[in-house]
């Protein structure tokens, strides 16, 4: 993390929902995911800050966000849960809200195929506001380590600009990239739990 000594990662709160959305829809609504799930511009972002209110609602802890904040500003945030059978409860790697629903389904498909079957922690999506990326707050996420629990490995998908960013946060490949179409591909990653100190 950057060595600004006012920046703080801590567990967003059901205060932060309206922040937190403003902090994260303009990075996320920019990827190509984004734009090839929701090609009508008009559409993207409200389809973006649906899906993150749809995460930020879940009850019961199943969404925890842990966010980068810096004198009350939220500048970056990421999306974890918690998997103990393998699967995912429906809505919450994919908006809900795509004009594409074949393409969604596709890539529901696809990254069931590469999901751990084994109880780990679920990076589902990181950002960084506009105009602070490329200064560390990312980076400083991923080797966050999720919310409080027992010590368990972490899993994500990233794209290929992350990897370095992942690697130097303790994440290893698991596999060969999940193409998703001839421009698009996650890598899987993982994190197994630092041992007790």
């Amino acid at each position: 993390m950057p060595a600004d000594l006012a920046l703080t990662i801590r567990t967003a709160g059901t205060w932060d929902t309206a922040r937190l959305i403003d902090a994260m829809t303009p990075a996320l609504e920019q990827t190509a995911l984004a734009w090839w799930l929701q090609p009508a511009p008009a559409r993207r972002a409200p389809s973006v800050r649906d899906h993150l209110r749809h995460l930020a609602g879940h009850t019961g802890g199943r969404v925890v966000f842990r966010v980068v904040e810096r004198d009350g500003e939220i500048l970056a945030g990421a999306a974890w849960t918690t998997c103990t059978d393998g699967a995912h409860p429906p809505g919450l790697l994919l908006p809900g809200d795509t004009a594409e629903p074949r393409r969604a389904a596709h890539l529901d498909a696809r990254l069931a195929e590469v999901h751990p079957a084994d109880a780990h922690r679920h990076l589902l999506l990181l950002a960084v506001k506009p105009g602070r990326q490329r200064r560390g707050l990312g980076s400083a996420l991923l080797a966050d380590t999720g919310p409080d629990g027992p010590p368990m490995p972490s899993y994500t998908v990233l794209i290929p600009s992350l990897i370095a960013a992942a690697a130097h946060a303790g994440y290893h490949s698991t596999g060969l990239p999940v193409g998703i179409t001839a421009a698009i591909t996650l890598q899987p990653l993982r994190r197994e739990p630092s041992p007790p100190q």
